[in-house]
């Protein structure tokens, strides 16, 4: 290399440092910021993926399980007298609702049984009522062994 020559790569090197810092420092932030950007799409991807496995799981889950209503000829009345209810089961977990889910014909013929032994006096006052409710959580308790029911709520109560 003559010396002039090198007299340019001298003038040169220096300027084409600085222009490669000064298109590469963009690059290097943006690219820094793609992987930052990649890293919370994966996060947000595997939490999507978390979620819709427990929609396939569990897509109905509510705290509230409801049964189907119940009308009975109470006891004591020879067919005169009928109860209709409508029962809501308050449960914690999922477990609980699988549990209830496979359960339901034997839940539902323990609180037939139960609703059918009982008198106009035995549910008619609001003592009778709590009672009722604490004889239900008992009975469907029985079934279940991942967890427990946490509360019966009536939504409909008539006696005719």
């Amino acid at each position: 290399m003559s010396g002039n020559a090198k007299f340019r790569w001298f003038l040169l090197a220096p300027i084409l440092l600085a222009i490669s810092v000064v298109v590469n420092s963009p690059v290097v932030s943006w690219a820094g910021e793609l992987e930052e950007e990649k890293r919370r799409f994966k996060e947000k991807q595997s939490e999507l993926a978390r979620l819709k496995a427990r929609e396939l799981v569990n897509p109905d889950f509510e705290t509230m399980f409801p049964l189907d209503p119940f009308v009975v000829s109470l006891a004591g009345t020879e067919g005169k007298r009928f109860l209709r209810i409508t029962i809501f089961l308050e449960i914690s977990s999922f477990e609980v609702y699988a549990e209830l889910t496979k359960n339901i014909q034997k839940i539902t013929d323990s609180i037939t049984i139960l609703l059918s032994s009982k008198s106009f006096e035995d549910v008619y006052s609001v003592r009778g009522k709590y009672k009722l409710k604490d004889e239900i959580t008992v009975r469907v308790n029985r079934f279940l062994v991942a967890g427990h029911m946490e509360g019966v709520y009536f939504t409909e109560f008539a006696i005719q």
